[in-house]
């Protein structure tokens, strides 16, 4: 597996964790009934953030590590606009 492979596969992944994990919070949240849950549902959710938090910025970091390694990816237009974003 070349480096660029390697990265695209940590950017995938990052994906997945940190997007993923952001998807779920609400459906985590809106399922707890009693004060016990409640509290679990807190504590679990702290957990997640995390994880949501390392996604996202080791998807950013890989994003533009994948840019230095390919420059042509600067004239594709939905690189520049993910980045608009």
């Amino acid at each position: 597996m070349t480096f660029y492979g390697f990265m695209l596969l940590l950017h995938m992944i990052a994906a997945v964790c940190g997007l993923g994990a952001t998807f779920a919070l609400p459906i985590l949240m809106n399922m707890p009934k009693t004060v016990p849950e409640a509290q679990f549902a807190f504590t679990v959710n702290a957990g997640i953030e995390k994880l949501a938090k390392i996604g996202s910025i080791t998807l950013l970091a890989t994003g533009l590590i994948l840019r230095a390694i390919e420059p042509s990816l600067f004239t594709q237009i939905w690189y520049i606009s993910s980045l608009v974003i």
